[in-house]
């Protein structure tokens, strides 16, 4: 009887996941003459104390770094899926190995952010030991380094910067960041948005409405950089600046427009580093994003019992959030770090 094809489909699934036992074997070979040559154990297998191999080190701090599974949700997950015990304590001395390891790398991540020109930052809160602590971010474009300090003081930022200055500092108008080291500051323009349009909203329909129509136009001229000749770019950047005086004298009564005034009054020349410099940007949304999985595991699990377990977040969250700027897979940058995955059937030599 001829067959004939009725239908032709995929279907995607998974193996069941059992751990893999590797049994590591040094030799040494004498030579005649009395050379003695011992064999090399691949990274991540050279400690004979050491019972938990590179790829189970790098899923724990993943999943618990990542997705944000406390120890004794990642205890069960570990039993459950990949069937392999582990006790709580063995997941925090884990997370701590791992977190030693990466701070080599993440050091070194410090050091590019610090060369940089135009650096971003931020900070928010965390809970450590039940109390409140902060998460300190100094990020660029292809970098982003994190530290935790129990102080919300622009000692954090002298300390991370050393002797480096900025060209550049990208942040809000808290005075820690405008302390920092750094040359010039340019402020988020996106807070400066939010806050007009709470002053719109408080009945202002003067000064606020004006400004943020002053904001929205520099940003469009700043998009445009590319389209214009470098003499009419410079004038809308003049144009944006004489405007920006005039409505700073703009005769008000409005207490919320009286306010804005008196800070734009003081922080004019912050407003307008974009449109001066296109390496800067016209927000700081770069140094919210970098927080905004800290925030999220903060929800999650609460906080973090320990001081070392909080560093240890920190220095996982460099590697992370810097993998994901240069487009390199998480668990590949682990790996790079704390060495590949290895079959049982490997001989190491």
């Amino acid at each position: 009887m001829r067959q004939e094809l009725v239908t032709s489909y995929q279907i995607v699934d998974l193996p069941p996941v059992k751990p893999v036992v590797v049994e590591v074997r040094r030799y040494k070979a004498r030579c005649a003459c009395g050379f003695c040559q011992e064999g090399r154990v691949p990274a991540g297998y050279d400690n004979p104390q050491q019972t938990f191999g590179p790829h189970l080190h790098t899923l724990l701090s993943y999943f618990n770094g990542t997705h944000h599974i406390a120890q004794q949700r990642l205890k069960q997950m570990m039993m459950d899926v990949f069937g392999v015990g582990l006790s709580a304590g063995a997941i925090v001395n884990s997370l701590k190995r791992t977190a030693r390891q990466l701070e080599h790398p993440a050091y070194d991540i410090l050091r590019e952010v610090r060369r940089s020109t135009v650096i971003g930052s931020d900070e928010t809160g965390m809970r450590v030991e039940g109390e409140n602590w902060w998460l300190w971010t100094l990020q660029t474009p292809q970098a982003s380094y994190f530290a935790i300090a129990d102080t919300r003081a622009g000692d954090v930022l002298e300390g991370l910067m050393a002797d480096a200055v900025a060209e550049v500092w990208c942040c809000d108008l808290f005075g820690a960041q405008l302390n920092a080291s750094s040359r010039r500051f340019a402020i988020c323009n996106a807070h400066q948005l939010c806050n007009l349009q709470f002053a719109v909203d408080a009945g202002d329909t003067l000064f606020a409405p004006a400004m943020q129509l002053l904001l929205r136009e520099a940003l469009h001229l700043a998009r445009s950089r590319e389209q214009l000749s470098p003499l009419a770019y410079q004038r809308g950047v003049e144009a944006v600046k004489a405007t920006c005086l005039a409505l700073l004298n703009l005769p008000t009564s409005h207490p919320d427009a009286l306010r804005l005034q008196k800070r734009y009054r003081k922080h004019h020349d912050k407003l307008w580093v974009f449109l001066e410099n296109p390496d800067v940007p016209f927000y700081n949304n770069a140094s919210e994003r970098a927080l905004r999985p800290a925030v999220i595991h903060r929800k999650v699990t609460g906080g973090f019992r320990s001081e070392d377990g909080a560093t240890a977040y920190a220095v996982y969250r460099t590697i992370e959030d810097t993998a994901r700027k240069r487009n390199q897979p998480v668990l590949d940058a682990l790996h790079a770090i704390l060495g590949p995955p290895l079959s049982p059937a490997i001989c190491f030599s």
